[in-house]
């Protein structure tokens, strides 16, 4: 897993939550009906024909919505495996010490000095901890994170 990757969990979760509020939308959403008569007759003889008034959803905007809602489940439940595989690979962590600054920094969106203040550490130990983890080349001295 890359750094990239692990980054991407919170807006994975924003994201999720922005689809299930789309769903919720289109599902509460009124569409247009229009009204057609309809004729039957009764069960029982003498079968005397009578009509009825019917209201139905237009046919067209229907097909259109249950396309978007399918299209916004099928994004859901990628947003929904990518989160869950990133929260795996976090839980996955032997060292207890560095699942908590994955935990931290990529679950909860903390900054490496933020992680540092919490874990009793130097920010730049806590950058070391990840890269190494991670394999990531040393930083140069002059770059910030």
């Amino acid at each position: 897993m890359t750094d990239k990757e692990l980054s991407q969990y919170r807006s994975l979760i924003g994201e999720i939550e922005e689809l299930q509020d789309r769903i919720n939308k289109l599902y509460d959403k009124e569409l247009s009906t229009s009204h057609s008569t309809v004729r039957g007759s009764s069960k029982y003889f003498p079968y005397a024909e009578f009509r009825m008034g019917v209201w139905i959803n237009d046919p067209k905007e229907l097909a259109a919505r249950d396309k978007l809602i399918v299209m916004y489940k099928e994004r859901l439940n990628r947003a929904r495996e990518e989160a869950l595989r990133i929260e795996q690979f976090i839980s996955s962590i032997k060292d207890s010490e560095l699942r908590q600054i994955f935990q931290y920094r990529y679950i909860d969106g903390k900054k490496l000095w933020e992680i540092a203040e919490i874990m009793n550490m130097d920010r730049s130990s806590v950058g070391k901890k990840i890269r190494n983890y991670l394999n990531f080349p040393p930083i140069p001295q002059n770059s910030v994170i």
